[in-house]
């Protein structure tokens, strides 16, 4: 399992830590800030997001990952409630309108389907409820924690729009809760954890990659490389030839 997980899934980095004015500076190293990466022990597939179709309903699916046992919690038609550092205190849902909050434990295992339970039908809400008009009212959320860390949670936001015929599903963002601080969820590019990539700076083709570029999220140069970088005022991405923002080092923690 753990093979399989590094070949075809990568790290999530906290690059935008959301409302932390507490959140201590950063170390710089050569003016590239260094953070760490975490890695999840439960996580939501975002691309796997679908809608099944049945004879009279449409309902959602999704497939998740994790390598230890847990608990998965849906919530349907949701305005959360957010105290000042963005860690969400509670939510409101209408349950005379909507469904009530389910959570279902799940096992330690890769590509699981979500529970059956979880499914609601798309039907019967209308369109304005499903698109996330109003920008306050989340179609789904979903939770995952695991029971090493209950305080751990991975949140995915989940909205529906028109693809063809039918609904699709679209993820509007994933958030990570760790204690006392959430960030959002950014994949990274690249990342040496992935067997199937190269571990070498795409530059100098000799130093371990080490540092990810900003706003594309490939991680392709070592430190020396980066700093060479940073020194050039129109410095673009090596592999996609995004113009650079920031750099940042990324810690294997």
């Amino acid at each position: 399992m753990g093979n399989r997980a590094n070949n075809n899934r990568s790290e999530f980095l906290p690059l935008n830590p959301i409302n932390l004015p507490s959140e201590p500076s950063p170390n710089r190293e050569g003016g590239i800030t260094s953070v760490p990466t975490h890695q999840l022990n439960a996580h939501l597939l975002g691309n796997s997001l679908k809608v099944v179709a049945s004879e009279s309903s449409f309902k959602f699916s999704f497939t998740f990952d994790s390598l230890i046992e847990g608990t998965m919690s849906a919530y349907f038609f949701a305005a959360e409630s957010l105290n000042a550092k963005g860690v969400t205190e509670c939510y409101y849902i209408d349950t005379q309108r909507y469904p009530s909050p389910v959570t279902k434990p799940f096992s330690a295992a890769i590509d699981q389907v979500c529970p059956e339970s979880f499914d609601f039908d798309l039907n019967k809400y209308s369109f304005q409820e499903l698109t996330f008009a109003d920008r306050k009212t989340y179609p789904v959320i979903v939770e995952l924690r695991t029971i090493d860390a209950p305080n751990i949670i991975e949140s995915s936001y989940i909205k529906f729009r028109i693809g063809g015929a039918s609904w699709q599903p679209e993820l509007i963002k994933q958030k990570f809760t760790y204690g006392p601080d959430v960030y959002e969820l950014n994949e990274i590019f690249g990342h040496i954890g992935n067997e199937e990539e190269s571990k070498e700076c795409v530059v100098c083709l000799t130093n371990p990659k080490e540092t990810l570029v900003v706003p594309c999220d490939h991680m392709c140069l070592c430190m020396d490389c980066a700093n060479i970088m940073r020194s050039h005022y129109d410095s673009k991405c090596p592999m996609c030839r995004t113009e650079v923002q920031s750099l940042m080092h990324i810690i294997h923690t």
